[in-house]
């Protein structure tokens, strides 16, 4: 198919077909079922069937896989159907072949006035057979001939599960005028077809002068109507059309219609394809009409296939333009103003609306190693996204959620942070336009704090009398006072003495020395022991105790 063009015609979000690709899916199969007439069956009765076409007890011939086009709106019809019938008639009580009929690959063509046809590949055998009185073969070639004529106006049509179904019977009565030129040359006669009844000219032209008597009636005899065309039952497809969203980029669909025709009326341009939410095809009586929908595709002239009404191509959808909480469906319609609904159909999709979304991606910025009792920062960074919030986990356990401002998303952590490894990760949840995404994981560690440790002897002890020591631990500016146990042991030589206390909210205690043993100098140490989140310290100096 060629690609369409189109001058004059400027429509935002409408995209031009250009020529397909892929071939549409077909609709179930249309079938033609014809007898032919009851002559056909009762005299050339020796069958032979191929291409899919069968018969059926009463003599009725199914021609299968009907391939073509109907427009409901004005009745213009094309289908060609497939299979052949080789009807033979062979000599009376024989299987000697006296001659055959071939008849292929029919079609029923209908025209805007109703005025129809059928259509096939016609061709005949006369073999030399004495016995069947013939001494010379003859044989006509393969010849697409109209085979009869009928009438069906637009309204003769009705539903059937292939799409539509006609049911007609052909013209017999004055097709061949008696005793005119061509009367004449086909029947050999200046008297036949018996008034005027006769299958198509064409179709007598077609098959051998000595068969032609089958198809035209030849007297008055009453066995004659036996000639009269069979009524027949044609299927033509209804439009139909099928959609793929494309597997790498949502925003696509494919598309692929059969069955469609190019106009009904004057002015008609062809067909558009368009998304928009289920339930009905929106108002399209003004092509202004586009933009309720949320992506449009155009097939104009030679983009429609003029035998089989196959077309194919994308339809590029505008998020913006689609809600999640709806469901839509591609419609098709007569292209510009919708003059007809016998383009209209409604293909219910369903959209991956989270593959819409615009993608994002979110980083988390590296933590540095820092000191339990100092507060820290986690920042995220989520590109494409400008609003919305971040989530920054641990595991499991949730650590908090910042807004997006500028991109940026920072979550505080306490100063109370536990000390420790930490593997953290930011996630932006998404939103309506966009899709979520998540950070590589981040490791840190937090130190236990430093402190430092001061004692004062406020009462010396002495030999006879205990003293008293105020042990002090401070942690680094800014840092929560340390809690835990302090030692604090008194030596002189081979003399020791211990005593332990724990430290208060201001992270002092006092202690009571014992009583030393003998005057001199004494070493005064006291030591804080870690925790978990403090690093021990030690002080250390030298007093002189009296008697």
């Amino acid at each position: 198919m060629a690609g369409t063009i189109v001058s004059g015609l400027a429509l935002s979000g409408l995209v031009l077909a250009s020529p397909s690709v892929a071939s549409a899916e077909a609709a179930p199969a249309p079938t033609l079922k014809w007898k032919v007439s009851q002559q056909f069956k009762n005299n050339i009765g020796a069958r032979v069937y191929s291409g899919g076409a069968t018969e059926d007890t009463e003599g009725v011939i199914t021609f299968p896989q009907g391939v073509g086009t109907h427009d409901s709106g004005n009745g213009v019809t094309s289908v060609r159907y497939a299979g052949t019938v080789d009807a033979s008639f062979n000599f009376p009580g024989s299987t000697t072949r006296c001659y055959t009929i071939t008849i292929a690959n029919p079609s029923v063509e209908i025209d805007a006035t109703g005025s129809g046809r059928i259509v096939a590949d016609v061709s005949s055998d006369v073999p030399a057979v004495a016995q069947c009185g013939t001494s010379v073969a003859t044989s006509t070639p393969v010849t697409r001939v109209t085979v009869t004529t009928f009438t069906a106006p637009a309204s003769a049509w009705t539903d059937a599960a292939a799409g539509k179904s006609l049911t007609a019977t052909p013209d017999f009565v004055g097709v061949l005028a008696p005793g005119s030129e061509q009367a004449v040359a086909l029947t050999s006669s200046p008297d036949r077809p018996y008034n005027g009844e006769s299958f198509a000219p064409s179709f007598l032209g077609a098959i051998a002068p000595g068969t032609r008597s089958h198809f035209y009636r030849t007297n008055a005899s009453a066995a004659q109507p036996n000639k009269v065309p069979s009524a027949f039952t044609a299927e033509a497809p209804r439009p139909t059309l099928t959609a793929t969203q494309d597997a790498n980029d949502a925003t696509r669909w494919t598309i692929a219609g059969q069955g469609f025709t190019r106009s009904t009326n004057p002015g008609d341009a062809g067909v558009y394809a368009g998304i928009a939410p289920r339930g009905g095809l929106p108002d399209v009586s003004s092509i202004g009409n586009i933009s309720l929908f949320a992506g449009v595709a155009a097939f104009f002239g030679e983009a429609i296939d003029a035998t089989t009404g196959a077309f194919d191509g994308v339809i590029t959808l505008d998020p913006a333009k689609l809600d999640p909480t709806k469901e839509y469906s591609v419609y098709t319609w007569r292209a510009h103003s919708h003059s007809t609904t016998s383009q209209d159909t409604e293909t219910p999709i369903d959209i991956d609306f989270e593959a819409l979304k615009s993608p994002t991606t979110t980083s988390l910025a590296e933590v540095k190693t820092h000191s339990y009792g100092n507060a820290v920062s986690l920042t995220a960074t989520v590109a494409g996204a400008d609003a919305g919030s971040v989530v920054f986990t641990e595991g499991e356990t949730t650590l908090g959620e910042a807004p997006i401002s500028n991109g940026k998303a920072t979550l505080k952590l306490p100063s109370t942070f536990a000390v420790g490894s930490h593997t953290v990760q930011a996630s932006f949840a998404g939103s309506a336009t966009r899709a979520a995404s998540e950070s590589t994981a981040r490791t840190f560690t937090v130190k236990a704090a430093a402190t430092t440790t001061s004692a004062s002897v406020t009462k010396k002890p002495t030999t006879r009398a205990t003293g008293t020591v105020r042990v002090v631990v401070r942690p680094a500016a800014g840092v929560a006072t340390p809690r835990g146990t302090v030692a604090v042991v008194v030596a002189k030589g081979s003399k020791t003495y211990t005593v332990r206390g724990s430290l208060n909210a201001n992270g002092a205690v006092n202690l009571t020395l014992p009583k030393v043993s003998v005057a001199g100098t004494w070493r005064v140490s006291a030591r804080y022991g870690a925790t978990t989140n403090h690093v021990g310290s030690f002080k250390s100096y030298f007093i002189t105790f009296a008697r």
